[in-house]
């Protein structure tokens, strides 16, 4: 009798993820005082971030991730990093993914609202160019 495969990662989402540069500032739970945003490129979804940083956050960290979502509503949400990958092309930087935490349900449908919004507008610059 066969056991069917444990499912990859990718089967395990819940949410739809899509790559977006946005105003962000990532930092340590522990680090007092907050740096200013600056634009990154984020792979995000309803359920965690994923990012390059040249801090080596490691597996277990609780990181503050303070976005911009649109205008001046601040978005601000704990993650917990599940793992670090670092880049080939960048030594002292790596890929790092983390897990949204405490974060309400409401909380989760305003940012996935956001991220379709932006896939929206990206769909429609695309096709209608």
């Amino acid at each position: 009798m066969s056991t069917d495969p444990e499912p990859s990662a990718r089967d395990r989402r819940h949410h739809f993820r899509i790559t977006v540069v946005l105003p962000a500032n990532i930092q340590l739970e522990t680090d007092i005082g907050q740096s200013a945003l600056t634009e990154q490129s984020i792979n995000i979804s309803g359920g965690g971030i994923g990012f390059v940083s040249d801090i080596p956050h490691n597996p277990g960290d609780i990181l503050t991730i303070t976005l911009l979502l649109h205008e001046e509503a601040l978005f601000k949400v704990q993650a917990e990093v599940l793992r670090r990958e670092q880049l080939a092309h960048r030594p002292q930087a790596s890929r790092i993914h983390a897990r949204f935490i405490q974060i309400s349900e409401q909380e989760r449908e305003v940012l996935i609202g956001h991220l379709l919004r932006l896939q929206r507008e990206h769909l429609h610059g695309h096709y209608s160019a």
